[in-house]
């Protein structure tokens, strides 16, 4: 568990689990924006995000067809 400023964060990989998403696919979503914003950062190449955040966002699984 990593602890910033008291609170508990997730890095990617932590985050991608308990979003029941691959890594990459976690990854695919910050890329693309699609994943919440990160909360923090540890340093300038590691993003955190509070478990509530990843809590609130769930990818959306599988999209309707438009003909």
């Amino acid at each position: 568990m990593i602890t910033l400023d008291g609170r508990e964060v997730l890095t990617v990989e932590q985050a991608a689990e308990r979003a029941n998403v691959a890594r990459k696919t976690f990854t695919g979503y910050v890329a693309k924006g699609t994943a919440p914003a990160k909360d923090d950062e540890i340093d300038a190449r590691t993003p955190v995000w509070f478990p509530e955040t990843i809590d609130e966002w769930r990818p959306r699984k599988g999209r309707a067809k438009r003909t």
